[in-house]
């Protein structure tokens, strides 16, 4: 009994010093936060991860904030073979801003470990699967480029989570497609049908061609697609 409580209060006081050094953005804005975002690397001792890492292309994310503080995030994972897998979640808040979780990915800990909103985001997770923590950084990108600067931000951060260069893998492109729809409103339902608006395989943000009039007041709804 006394081994399971000294390991369980070590696990807690290691969980908590991973947490400071990895770090979370001051006075962080989920509306700035808010967008398509790129998955170009990640790095982690998860054993899921690393299974399947080296088939892996280049997700996508787009990111929604809601009005109770969480974030509604659509993740597009390209398939091996052709195709995308659509998955939506929710990053749940935490006690801080800028920190969250999500039961459905094994995330006990989200943190955006630091951003500029234009560019790139740093984030941490801590996943919890079969009994077993582990450590995952990810860069998230506007562009689909690797920002040296920012790399070097990423790498100078893996040794404190004992995340090593075997276990990172940069992420090959993809061409990310971006549709939104003219939903109902309270005004009544909207004319116009779904229509492609942008196809953007080298960056961000796509240009937008919106239909005359603008989108008044329908709901815009977007939907990433995903191609080798």
């Amino acid at each position: 009994m006394k081994t399971f409580l000294l390991s369980a209060v070590l696990g807690l006081v290691l969980g908590l010093r991973v947490g400071a050094e990895v770090g979370t953005q001051p006075n962080f804005d989920p509306n700035k936060f808010a967008g398509l975002w790129n998955i170009i690397a990640a790095a982690s001792n998860d054993k899921v991860f690393l299974s399947k890492k080296d088939s892996m292309k280049m997700p996508t994310a787009v990111v929604t904030p809601a009005a109770n503080g969480d974030l509604n995030v659509k993740f597009g994972f390209p398939k091996v073979d052709g195709g995308c897998q659509i998955m939506d979640t929710v990053f749940v808040k935490g006690s801080v801003p800028g920190q969250f979780s999500d039961a459905d990915f094994n995330q006990k800990k989200i943190h955006v470990v630091k951003t500029d909103y234009k560019r790139y985001a740093i984030m941490y997770m801590q996943v919890e699967r079969d009994g077993v923590t582990s450590n995952m950084l990810q860069l998230y990108t506007r562009g689909k480029s690797l920002i040296p600067d920012v790399a070097l931000k990423m790498q100078l951060m893996a040794p404190k989570l004992k995340l090593y260069p075997h276990q990172g893998r940069l992420f090959p492109k993809t061409v990310t497609s971006i549709f939104i729809s003219r939903l109902g409103s309270a005004a009544g339902s909207c004319q116009n049908q779904p229509r492609l608006l942008s196809s953007s395989p080298s960056g961000f943000p796509p240009k937008f061609s919106l239909p005359p009039g603008g989108l008044g007041s329908c709901l815009i709804s977007v939907g990433v697609f995903l191609s080798r």
